[in-house]
């Protein structure tokens, strides 16, 4: 699964390439040049594309930048990157 942004589609949307789910984080002309603040819920994006499955452990993260062969450039800056684990209150 790959979190991306997209420039074509609105954020909370998924594009497929073969059978590998990209979820769209955010993206716009509008949004271009300036800080973005992101915070993605991994298990809840997850749990939307892979119903019936059950346990599912990280095993890479990676940033990067791509132009999606649109034979262009770009330029992407990342800072501060967090994961955070969700406290499940039932399990006090």
């Amino acid at each position: 699964m790959e979190i991306i942004w997209g420039n074509r589609l609105r954020a909370g949307e998924y594009k497929y390439i073969g059978s590998f789910p990209h979820y769209v984080a955010n993206g716009g002309d509008e949004n271009v040049g300036s800080w973005q603040d992101e915070e993605i819920d991994l298990l809840a994006i997850y749990s939307e594309i892979w119903e019936e499955e059950t346990g599912v452990t990280i095993t890479d993260i990676g940033l990067l930048c791509d132009t999606d062969e649109t034979n262009t450039s770009s330029v992407a800056y990342f800072a501060s990157v967090s994961l955070k684990q969700q406290l499940d209150l039932g399990e006090l």
